[in-house]
């Protein structure tokens, strides 16, 4: 499958757009966005994360909120769609 471009997938606070722009300039990561995602669970239940991503993988849907990327793989999407960073 190819990679998919939706509009919104989870809502970024105003203070989550400014930290997250504000992390990618310090490092000089342009071009950059945040990939959210979820990783196995166990007993204690699924654990979610956050990485900076520069390349959309095979099955991304990919979107971009307030001038911020944001890329969800397939499996992690029914999961953290609809969610507030």
């Amino acid at each position: 499958m190819t990679t998919q471009e939706k509009t919104s997938i989870i809502t970024l606070t105003p203070e989550a757009v400014t930290a997250i722009d504000e992390l990618l300039q310090d490092r000089g990561l342009e071009g950059y966005g945040l990939r959210v995602f979820l990783s196995g669970g166990g007993c204690s239940g699924y654990q979610y994360g956050m990485a900076l991503e520069n390349n959309a993988m095979a099955n991304d849907t990919v979107s971009e909120i307030m001038g911020i990327k944001l890329y969800v793989d397939d499996v992690s999407l029914p999961y953290i769609e609809g969610s507030t960073v």
